[in-house]
């Protein structure tokens, strides 16, 4: 079945408005929160200066090293965020449950949607390295990992990203250019916030409230993608079975 994308759109934008209030309840604490304190507590990566022209293999070194240093907080913050992720798939997708009754249904499965978001983002990267296409054409055709996961208590990651290439069959360059299209813009304004951080200087007050800034981007942009998979999902035929 081809997706109509302004349909999609147009259905993220309904949840959005019918469930507002709850979603602004349960994301800053799981999606605002990690990343405002890794920015705040996490140290300046050391600045090296290599020239990539003269000794292309120590800028490389360099970039590497920079990559592992953030691994630990990365691992954190999207372990927390998969708790608020869970939460806000089962509220969008059975939207019948208090804040309460939701994060405690979302809890256990949180741990499984962690295992799934990182083994999609695995593939999302190795196939980046491939010439970007295939990173991209995973993305679309993984696009609903975690609606299957939430919706159809799968607990086994590979599966629920089968179950998800299954879904959708024909729609995944059209579900990878929207997706990637929230996530470019996001980053965007992330990395203008992280421009006006190097213009600020060293004020604490000023870096915590651009570090805040970018949080809320940061959080804005995962709730607006949530919001596309699920509708996404619903719009597939997926069936919702007992959550």
């Amino acid at each position: 079945m081809k997706m109509d994308i302004a349909a999609i759109f147009a259905d993220a934008g309904a949840l959005w408005r019918a469930r507002r209030d709850l979603i602004l309840r349960i994301a800053p604490p799981f999606l605002f929160l990690p990343p405002f304190a890794g920015a705040l507590l996490s140290p300046e990566p050391a600045q090296v200066q290599v020239d990539a022209a003269a000794d292309p293999a120590a800028a490389q070194a360099a970039m590497i090293d920079v990559l592992v240093s953030a691994i630990p907080v990365y691992l954190i913050t999207l372990a927390i965020g998969a708790i608020g992720t869970a939460a806000l798939y089962r509220l969008l997708l059975r939207p019948d449950a208090t804040v309460g009754q939701t994060l405690r249904i979302a809890l256990p499965r949180a741990f499984f949607l962690f295992l799934a978001m990182l083994a999609v983002q695995f593939g999302f990267f190795i196939g980046l390295i491939l010439l970007i296409v295939p990173g991209v054409y995973f993305y679309g055709r993984s696009f609903v990992t975690g609606p299957v996961l939430i919706a159809e208590n799968v607990n086994n990651p590979v599966e629920a990203i089968t179950r998800s290439f299954a879904l959708t069959r024909g729609n995944g360059w059209t579900l990878a250019f929207a997706g990637i299209g929230i996530l470019f813009g996001a980053n965007a304004l992330v990395l203008v916030i992280g421009d006006l951080r190097a213009l600020a200087g060293d004020g604490s007050l000023v870096t915590a409230v651009l570090y805040a800034a970018a949080a809320a981007v940061s959080m804005f942009g995962t709730i607006a993608e949530i919001l596309l998979r699920v509708a996404s999902y619903r719009r597939l035929g997926a069936p919702i079975r007992g959550i």
